[in-house]
């Protein structure tokens, strides 16, 4: 390159420069003036996180519907509603006997969770589960409604139609 081109590089380069210096320096400048300034008082930003997000709405399963196993090919789908943003979900589902599922839920495109198992639950898992979410966000959390589903296992209809079959 020419010793012109570099001159002109040069000289577009420190314009840039003192251009973007310029700006910083008048944005400083303002903000040093107004925190300075006897006549206005001294505040300091914060940060505004998400607003406390209302209850969960439960979508399914719904109220009362009876589950069968959550095993491939069938699941158990569990949706809601709730805020978004940078807020998650947990999901309980609380079952007879001490059984129960937990799952940590992030929004993505909605609120849901797909549950399977590799085996079928024993019967000691039959009957009426209840379940409810929780979605938590920075400024706080809220519960949703609790809704109720049932399980019956294949295992206890078997020995409920055993008896019959063998009289």
């Amino acid at each position: 390159m020419k010793t012109s081109t570099w001159r002109i590089l040069a000289i577009v380069g420190l314009t840039l420069i003192w251009l973007t210096s310029l700006l910083f320096w008048n944005i400083l400048s303002g903000t040093v003036a107004r925190a300075q300034s006897p006549d206005r008082p001294t505040t300091t930003p914060t940060n505004t996180p998400t607003s406390m997000p209302g209850p969960p709405t439960l979508i399914a399963p719904s109220t009362g519907v009876t589950l069968l196993q959550p095993v491939p090919p069938d699941e158990w789908l569990f949706q809601w509603s709730a805020r978004t943003g940078p807020c998650y979900s947990t999901l309980t589902a609380d079952g007879p006997n001490g059984w129960k599922i937990s799952a940590y839920v992030q929004y993505k495109p909605n609120y849901e969770y797909h549950y399977t198992r590799t085996a079928e639950f024993p019967p000691s898992a039959s009957g009426q589960w209840n379940w409810h979410v929780r979605v938590q966000c920075p400024s706080g959390g809220n519960d949703s409604k609790v809704r109720t589903f049932y399980l019956v296992t294949t295992t206890l209809i078997n020995l409920e139609y055993l008896p019959i079959i063998i009289q």
